[in-house]
């Protein structure tokens, strides 16, 4: 009779210690607002709907969207079989609008950056041959174009494509990265507010909206990005000096061991592994344990700032005042040097090649001002992503009792 007792004792145990993980974030109803950002390297949309133009109430359609991605589509509508199409997205944080028919082909952009985290409402409106763009009911773009009416083609039919497109992005106006880590809700096409032919809440592991968010990237504890060492910049400086590798980023854990970022190379190995075990961040060159630094708790409002640098004789780990260094020896330094700047090495953020389920092979919270080599770090620059991670925002810490 005394064993619920004990299991009692030790839970409490547990919890003074601080060994239970932060709460997963709070997200909104999937029903009322769509994740954009579903899929990454393919530019497939997160939702799609097909009006009939002949049955339409408006010429008008309307949404709010909440972002800090400053590039994607946002928008795309197509006709007579998809000759004729329409795209609207943002380009470094402004709406760009593009128009492709038989008669015409524009690309403009401009008005108010949307990237800031806030809801704004979008408009799109047709006037005669013009299209009006408006921003939190302000006018924002006014382009007028050439194009046939409904009635003088066969099919009225118009498929509607949220967070992606439905034509090679070789025929876009101007190059555009297509995915967009942003949310919609509020949305009208056309005067209708039709049922989603694909819908964003039928896709097998759909990503959600977070009730409230902060900019950064998030990792739910599945999935990693990589990048190839030959697209990040070779040294930290051009000042000709000695070959050194300098990494910084703003970390905000849930949980008390997870793989943190790796450098690895196909035939070597893992060179570099940086990984966190019972509150300390742990730097691993090889095999080897080179230092460890003391992290806050799991679900700080502060997180842990930490910068790494390695030189040809050193490692250093500092985080505020808090400073730690470690010899290395020339066979650690070359080999790394090697890997980064001669051969096909890769750096790993969040995990590694591996399954996609939850546990403690992934990194579960949010990373800010990911700096490698003195550049900040955008994941929509990766080699690879996983669909599963966030890569332009974080939920805001969940209070914790």
């Amino acid at each position: 009779m005394r064993l619920f007792p004990a299991i009692f004792c030790l839970a409490v145990i547990m919890r003074v210690r601080g060994k239970e993980p932060a709460p997963h974030p709070q997200f909104l109803d999937p029903r009322d607002a769509i994740n954009l950002g579903q899929d990454w390297g393919h530019g497939f949309p997160a939702g799609t709907v097909l009006i009939d133009l002949l049955n339409i109430t408006s010429s008008s359609s309307s949404f709010e969207v909440q972002t800090f991605d400053p590039e994607g589509v946002l928008l795309f509508g197509d006709s007579r079989g998809g000759h004729d199409w329409f795209l609207l997205g943002l380009r470094a944080g402004r709406p760009e609008i593009h128009i492709h028919n038989q008669m015409a082909k524009v690309s403009v952009s401009g008005g108010p950056k949307i990237n800031d985290g806030k809801w704004h409402k979008v408009a799109v409106r047709s006037q005669e041959h013009r299209i009006v763009l408006e921003v939190d009911g302000q006018e924002a773009l006014r382009i007028g174009h050439v194009s046939e009416g409904v009635t003088s083609s066969l099919d009225t039919t118009m498929r509607i494509a949220v967070g992606g497109i439905l034509t090679n992005s070789s025929e876009l106006m101007e190059p555009l990265h297509i995915p967009l880590d942003a949310c919609l809700r509020h949305w009208v096409f056309l005067g209708v507010t039709p049922k989603w032919l694909l819908d964003p809440t039928f896709l097998p592991h759909p990503k959600r909206c977070f009730a409230s968010q902060r900019s950064g990237s998030y990792f739910p504890g599945s999935g990693h990005v990589a990048y190839r060492t030959s697209d990040l910049p070779a040294a930290l400086s051009q000042t000709g000096g000695p070959w050194a590798l300098s990494l910084q980023m703003d970390l905000f854990s849930e949980s008390h061991v997870f793989p943190l970022l790796r450098v690895s190379h196909p035939e070597t190995g893992t060179l570099l592994f940086l990984r966190g075990q019972d509150r300390n961040l742990v730097v691993e060159l090889g095999n080897n344990t080179i230092l460890t630094q003391q992290m806050p708790d799991v679900g700080s409002s502060e997180g842990y700032k930490f910068h790494l640098t390695i030189t040809p004789k050193s490692v250093t780990l500092q985080s505020g005042d808090e400073k730690e260094s470690a010899d290395i020896s020339e066979g650690e330094y070359t080999a790394l040097r090697g890997s980064w700047i001669h051969h096909e090495g890769v750096l790993y953020i969040g995990g590694a090649q591996r399954a996609e389920e939850e546990s403690p092979g992934h990194f579960r919270g949010c990373l800010q001002n990911i700096v490698v080599q003195g550049s900040l770090l955008d994941l929509d620059s990766a080699s690879y992503k996983s669909n599963s991670v966030w890569a332009h925002s974080c939920p805001l810490p969940t209070p914790q009792g």
